[in-house]
């Protein structure tokens, strides 16, 4: 897993995790409280993964890992089956 962030999700009991980091953001401390949108840290390949990439989990009560997707659905840079591709824009 190499540097890994593990967040509890509002207190809920889902643990939503990402794997594989180069850095963790200095911010981020263990037992702290996480604003949605924050950066948690950078892609990397720790933990021997092969290649820089992001690794994201999500273990929910009762159940285990569960199919991270349903809490991502809502997230800009998704790219969903017959969706364009959209460029980020700064102003």
């Amino acid at each position: 897993a190499g540097r890994y962030i593990t967040i509890e999700r509002d207190g809920d009991g889902i643990f939503i995790r990402y794997l594989h980091l180069s850095q963790i953001n200095a911010d981020i401390l263990p037992g702290g409280v996480v604003a949605a949108g924050a950066a948690l840290g950078l892609t990397g390949d720790t933990g021997s993964p092969g290649e820089p990439h992001l690794h994201f989990d999500v273990a929910v009560p009762q159940q285990g890992k569960v199919n991270p997707r349903r809490y991502l659905t809502n997230a800009a840079f998704i790219r969903r089956p017959n969706q364009q591709t959209r460029e980020a824009t700064t102003s």
